[in-house]
């Protein structure tokens, strides 16, 4: 491991670290004020201990947010994300996946493409093939899904997806509204496979599915 991505993972270790350290202060804070034992000054105590942990946790996190877009475009992480890549494509030959499969985020990062009548999703540990026949359709879902990183190699930010609202947290994660949900029937058995809303249109470029509202519950 680098100098660079050490301390990003010893920052990271320390804010988590603090963060859950405050949450037990300020657990143990509320507890207290129920314990008529307990001094006036032990509960501050223990109320400013928490407040201050959160404090150190949330400059820790601010902190790793700063520094991991610094790492990012080091030459050091370049040359890194460079040889990564040439792995990944040596791999993908291996499993005999097709150069004109599509790259989309389906959970993670994979290679879909269609083949003797199965589609197929790919990644670093082998190829995964569902019959087309066991598509059913797909549902729209108006809610908040998060994800935990962000695979593409242009930013969230980029023109291109400016109309799929994708925010970023303190954590860095995102989360998109809505969502899709590929909806599947094998063998009898109900399935489904969650989609970001920026890979519709390229899923419906490989399989054609009629795209739904999610039902409304009644009241």
């Amino acid at each position: 491991m680098s100098k660079k991505a050490k301390v990003i993972s010893n920052l990271s270790w320390l804010a988590s670290f603090f963060v859950l350290l405050g949450v037990v202060y300020l657990v143990t804070s509320v507890s207290r004020t129920k314990d008529e034992t307990a001094t006036q000054t032990e509960k501050y105590i223990h109320l400013a201990v928490g407040l201050g942990c959160m404090a150190i946790g949330g400059l820790g996190i601010l902190a790793i947010r700063v520094y991991s877009k610094k790492f990012a475009t080091s030459p050091e992480m370049m040359a890194l994300t460079n040889s990564a890549k040439e792995l990944t494509s040596s791999l993908m030959m291996e499993l005999n996946v097709p150069v004109s499969s599509m790259k989309m985020d389906i959970n993670y990062e994979m290679q879909v493409f269609v083949e003797n009548d199965m589609l197929c999703f790919a990644d670093l540990h082998g190829v995964y093939a569902l019959p087309l026949s066991g598509f059913v359709d797909i549902t729209r879902i108006n809610k908040s899904i998060a994800l935990p990183n962000w695979n593409k190699e242009t930013s969230p930010k980029d023109e291109q997806y400016k109309t799929y609202k994708i925010r970023d947290n303190d954590m860095g994660m995102y989360t998109i509204k809505p969502y899709y949900q590929v909806n599947l029937k094998i063998q009898g058995e109900d399935y489904q496979i969650t989609l970001p809303n920026y890979e519709l249109k390229n899923f419906l470029s490989i399989l054609t599915l009629n795209v739904k509202d999610q039902p409304k519950k009644r009241k």
